[in-house]
């Protein structure tokens, strides 16, 4: 950790900032924020800009650091967000990785932007699994492939990707999670403004989902209850938008049910917003004791946790692995997982002993110091200037096959020539000296082709002049597809067809280009049609022989399989 003395280091390291992001409502979108605000105060105003993942495209009004949606499930926009940033006067990309927040079987759409990436890449891991199943094993390590340094929160991080992983000592970085620096006050100061006066306050906040174990707390509440009857437990936050979406407000109304049938009524709130940083720092400050009766031991970071412990909480918590780092040295009270009576237990001895809870709180104060967004924001722009700083060619290793490639940023497409050989039928095949050869008409497979080209640039490059031009090649297929599924090849300049049919490539090339067009069309016509197109081609498909043609029409269903 750097003190205050420390210069603040200069702004020439322009990083882009991957994650979820506010307004979005989740613990990665508050915390790729509270970096970025972070790093933006100690780097004099340094430019960082974001890629926001998104999982309802359009929903969300961005403020103007966003210059890029991830839609969530679409593969597309991580490969557009590749080019983008490359594309860019960005040094490195800082990514928030947490699996649930990206698209694909174990968020392995997630590989499909850092794999094209040229610049560094640094993740910050929010969680390590020990013990992943395949699926996620293999996201893992192709992700750790594709880091420069991967940092994590705690030590326990450090050695799950070391046992587990393979992760090399150096390649490793611990920063601890930021917390807000606010000063160590006494809630009884504050309660007035909650109308909480002469009320002890116990309080557990984030977003609910089963494995936070609020009703273990409820279970222990009567017997706290009965020997201190001013109490009141106070759960803030609301339901988690995965869990939301799958059971709606299942869990929260079983929590409801539990308080009603212990007579708890009067000792609990629910409070089912998400609230912002201020009021959240006006909750913790209400509060006499917190708690995270969590039922899982994995969980590595809890940024619920942080922000207790930096604000100076008496903490009780089950032994999940960032609470054992966190609260050891008597920084708080770890019970058992799932036992109400060991909750309750430690809850009486804070309440009863003020003097112990109020030495726990100062000791849980002093790491906080240590931990407060400007630390945390030192050590975030140190680790970047040096990889930034470092004299390795950017590599992009392919780490499921093998293969080790060095890449460029590449030079922006001209279309020029394309566009000169254009017209309002199609594509001419031939040129004299880079003129337009009419002699010669058209030919599907070269349509096909410039398809493909033109569909995969839309992919990246939002081009204005690029949906007319693939409309355009597309109508010349759909004119030259024969009513078996095969196509014309010729079209001389006269708008006669000179064939029965074309070849097998003919064929092979079409559906590559129809394939490229369902998956990155400008628009649902587009995809639809060609998608028809690719169903009528079939039979003709199947009855293929030349391992060319094969090897182009499977192109071309691998395209359309990405999309569907």
């Amino acid at each position: 950790m750097r003190s205050d003395a420390v210069p603040r280091p200069a702004p020439a390291v322009k990083p882009v900032l991957v994650g979820t992001y506010p307004p979005q409502k989740c613990g990665i979108a508050t915390f790729t924020f509270d970096l970025r605000q972070a790093m933006a105060a100690e780097t004099d105003g340094a430019d960082l800009r974001v890629a926001a993942v998104t999982n309802r495209p359009g929903a969300y009004a961005y403020p103007p650091e966003v210059g890029f949606e991830i839609e969530r499930n679409k593969v597309l926009d991580y490969q557009r967000a590749a080019h983008e940033i490359n594309l860019s006067d960005a040094d490195l990309v800082s990514l928030q990785h947490e699996f649930g927040i990206f698209g694909g079987p174990a968020g392995s759409h997630v590989i499909s932007l850092v794999s094209r990436l040229t610049k560094p890449v640094v993740t910050t891991l929010h969680s390590v699994i020990k013990e992943p199943e395949e699926p996620y094993r293999k996201v893992m390590l192709e992700l750790i492939a594709h880091s420069r340094r991967l940092v994590v929160m705690s030590r326990r991080g450090r050695e799950i990707l070391g046992e587990v992983y393979g992760v090399p000592p150096d390649k490793i970085v611990e920063i601890p999670h930021g917390v807000p620096d606010v000063p160590f006050v006494d809630p009884a100061v504050y309660k007035p403004h909650f109308n909480l006066e002469g009320r002890t306050v116990i309080l557990t906040f984030g977003l609910l989902s089963r494995n936070k174990g609020i009703e273990v707390m409820l279970r222990a509440l009567p017997a706290v209850v009965e020997r201190h009857p001013d109490v009141v437990y106070i759960v803030l936050g609301v339901t988690h938008p995965e869990v939301k979406r799958v059971e709606g407000e299942k869990y929260r109304h079983s929590l409801e049910w539990t308080v009603r049938d212990l007579g708890l009524q009067e000792h609990v709130v629910f409070h089912n917003r998400y609230v912002s940083l201020f009021e959240l720092c006006g909750y913790l400050a209400t509060s006499d004791i917190y708690v995270t009766p969590y039922l899982g031991r994995e969980q590595i970071v809890s940024g619920t946790l942080a922000y207790a412990v930096g604000m100076g909480k008496a903490v009780v918590s089950t032994p999940y692995h960032y609470a054992e780092e966190v609260l050891a040295e008597d920084r708080g009270i770890l019970v058992p997982f799932g036992d109400s009576e060991a909750l309750s237990a430690a809850l009486l001895d804070l309440l009863d002993h003020p003097e112990r809870r109020d030495a726990m709180r100062r000791r849980a104060y002093a790491l906080g110091r240590r931990m407060t967004w400007k630390e945390v924001a030192r050590d975030y722009a140190s680790l970047f200037q040096e990889v930034a700083g470092a004299r390795e060619a950017p590599a992009v290793v392919a780490a499921a096959r093998g293969e080790a490639r060095t890449l460029g940023t590449l030079p922006e497409v001209n279309l020029q020539h394309l566009l000169f050989l254009t017209d309002d039928v199609g594509l001419i095949q031939h040129a004299a000296r880079g003129i337009p050869d009419r002699r010669h008409g058209y030919s599907a497979d070269d349509v096909g082709r410039g398809l493909v080209v033109l569909c995969k640039l839309y992919e990246l490059e939002r081009r204005d002049e690029l949906p007319s031009l693939i409309k355009r090649y597309l109508a010349f297929l759909w004119h030259a597809q024969t009513p078996r599924g095969s196509f014309h090849n010729f079209l001389g300049y006269d708008r006669r067809f000179l064939d029965e049919e074309g070849s097998e490539d003919t064929l092979g090339r079409a559906v590559w280009g129809l394939g490229h067009a369902v998956r990155g069309g400008p628009d649902a016509g587009v995809q639809e049609l060609a998608r028809t197109m690719i169903h009528r081609a079939y039979e003709a498909v199947e009855a293929l022989t030349y391992p060319r043609a094969m090897a182009y029409s499977i192109l071309g269903l691998a395209a359309l399989l990405d999309r569907d």
